[in-house]
């Protein structure tokens, strides 16, 4: 049987690639900088039906980094955070190891967060 945690983790999979989904993504100051990796905050939503946050390390231009072997690219995409959701017909969870990179894989699929990342510093 489902628990509510378990419900929270398959609406989230199952809406994340939806038109609807909402992504916001903002550098965090509150973290130390790591070679070229920064630590990104990234919220997606649709609201009334979830909100999901967390905060993980980002390189920008990883292709480049990677081939440049800059210290810090190894941390890249790696979660310091757990994956908090929100479901308001489910309740407030916290989500971490394999659940929470299965959630992140599905908010992350076809995203470019460089581009949020991008639009979302030009907003400000």
């Amino acid at each position: 049987m489902l628990t509510k945690k378990d419900k929270a983790k398959e609406l989230v999979e199952y809406f994340a690639q939806s038109d609807e989904t909402q992504c916001f993504v903002f550098k965090n100051n509150t973290y130390k900088n790591y070679g070229v990796s920064e630590v990104i905050t990234c919220e997606f939503s649709i609201p009334g039906l979830f909100k999901v946050v967390y905060d993980q390390r980002f390189v920008e231009s990883f292709d480049l980094a990677k081939k440049m072997n800059l210290p810090g690219i190894e941390k890249h995409g790696k979660l310091i955070s757990p994956v908090a959701v929100d479901a308001p017909n489910c309740g407030i969870f916290q989500f971490k190891g394999e659940a929470a990179r299965s959630i992140k894989s599905a908010l992350e699929l076809n995203r470019d967060l460089m581009m949020h990342l991008s639009y979302n510093s030009l907003q400000k």
